[in-house]
């Protein structure tokens, strides 16, 4: 109630304020509720969007994948296969127990070691004296005069002619890649894809089929050049028990033997025949009927057909079973610790595919100690193996028992499961659209320009 002049007026007291202040606020919310479903809806439009665009580079990325496959097999039986000359070069075999700061000094201890061998060489070749290293302080002063003002900048281009940079040296594997690669990486682009093929050297790592076998005493030297294998590997007690398990329960399955042969079986098929007429009477007789009614009678007969496996339809079966649910690859796939870039791990030098010989050229360290273990002596026959050839590749398992025959029956029972030749390769296939990936694994055995596929994985 308010008191206007002499008259008392009654009215409602809602001022003009307090309404303006409502629409604000009704208008608020109105704004603040569409926002609300202006975003949601271009939220939910980009994100289909972005699924639809996903499909369509994955479709994209997928057929560029299967269309470089067929490229790299068709063109596998031309890739040139052969070792390259490692002398004076770092070796590949004890690089994987290093963790990144010991690879780093690895590296700088080889650089220089290299570097004095070469200031010796060329100290000897300009007649110094008993071929005193050129980074010796005689040399140098024998080399350059102190007095002379540019005496520091003349020491500095003298070393820098025979220093090597550390971050510039790559081990160089058994074909000069790094291990197991036999080629470069061969990068190219296919449409909007971007592929990568990589040929990795199956024979180059420890057969896990190996541990396959129910012999007695197969078995037995299997589970120990298993378990050395693991303990290089850095795996512990558990794992290696786990590993076992797995290996075990594979082998109900499918039995590892020296000696695979071709599978004969018989396998039973329907034939279904029609009746024919009888004999020319009849069939003259019939002329009328239609052809369905002629042969409208039938009959089925079962025949027992033999068929055979070749003996390379065994890798097949054993990389079917490596791949199955079985075995935990995703544990094997775990990183050493400390390996820096590398990324070391037990699946990296485990053969999946079926492979059944270690290639003494190209193995590492802990698998060639490993295959070993099958004759005894592993440790020794190793060391030999690499020595021999860093200087040049070992033609034959002869000239490995000539060269080293003091281990002669060693290497007499572990030649079923060695070789000087790789035959065995994988194809690792990457395609990359955008930020879709597909990828695929071809295997193949690979002798001369006949080359047979034994798998393909795709993921």
């Amino acid at each position: 109630m308010r008191r206007c002049g002499t008259k008392t007026c009654f009215h409602m007291c809602t001022g003009e304020g307090d309404r303006r202040g409502i629409v604000l606020m009704l208008t608020v919310v109105v704004l603040v509720i569409l926002a609300t479903i202006c975003y949601t809806l271009s939220a939910r439009l980009a994100r289909l969007r972005r699924r639809q665009q996903y499909m369509i580079d994955y479709q994209k990325s997928r057929y560029a994948c299967d269309s470089a496959m067929k490229l790299a097999l068709t063109v596998m039986k031309e890739v040139p296969i052969s070792l390259a000359a490692r002398r004076d070069k770092p070796d590949f075999s004890d690089i994987f127990m290093m963790d990144h700061e010991q690879f780093e000094q690895f590296k700088i201890d080889w650089a220089e070691r290299k570097a004095e061998e070469m200031a010796q060489e060329m100290a000897m070749e300009e007649g110094t004296s008993d071929g005193v290293a050129a980074f010796d302080a005689p040399s140098l002063s024998e080399r350059l005069d102190p007095s002379d003002p540019n005496f520091l900048e003349g020491v500095e281009t003298f070393m820098s002619a025979y220093m090597i940079d550390p971050n510039s040296i790559e081990v160089p594997g058994p074909y000069g890649p790094q291990w197991p690669l036999i080629c470069e990486p061969i990068e190219f682009e296919m449409g909007d894809s971007t592929v990568t093929i990589r040929i990795e050297d199956e024979n180059a790592k420890m057969p896990l089929i190996w541990a396959m076998t129910n012999n007695a005493s197969g078995n037995r030297v299997a589970e120990a050049a298993f378990e050395v294998f693991c303990e290089w590997m850095q795996m512990d007690f558990s794992e290696i028990e786990t590993l076992k398990d797995q290996v075990a329960e594979m082998g109900k399955y499918k039995q590892f033997s020296l000696s695979l042969k071709p599978v004969i079986y018989t396998e039973q098929t329907k034939v279904k025949t029609a009746r024919r007429p009888a004999s020319t009477r009849l069939r003259a007789s019939r002329s009328r009927l239609s052809r369905s009614s002629r042969y409208s009678r039938s009959t089925t007969t079962t025949r027992t057909v033999k068929k055979t496996r070749p003996a390379i339809a065994h890798a097949t079966d054993f990389a079917k079973l490596l791949h199955s649910s079985l075995l935990d690859t995703e544990r094997l796939a775990w990183a050493l610790p400390n390996t820096g870039y590398r990324k070391e791990s037990p699946l990296k030098y485990l053969a999946l595919w079926g492979s059944q010989r270690v290639n003494i050229n190209t193995a590492p360290r802990h698998v060639l100690e490993a295959a070993f273990t099958f004759g005894g002596d592993a440790r020794s026959i190793a060391h030999e193996i690499i020595l021999m050839r860093q200087e040049k590749p070992i033609p034959s398992i002869d000239e490995l028992k000539t060269k080293l025959y003091e281990y002669n029956e060693s290497i007499r029972k572990v030649a079923p499961y060695i070789t000087t030749t790789s035959k065995f390769f994988a194809v690792k296939v990457t395609a990359r659209t955008g930020v879709a990936r597909a990828s695929s694994v071809a295997t193949m055995i690979r002798e001369g320009k006949n080359v047979q596929r034994i798998a393909v994985l795709s993921e």
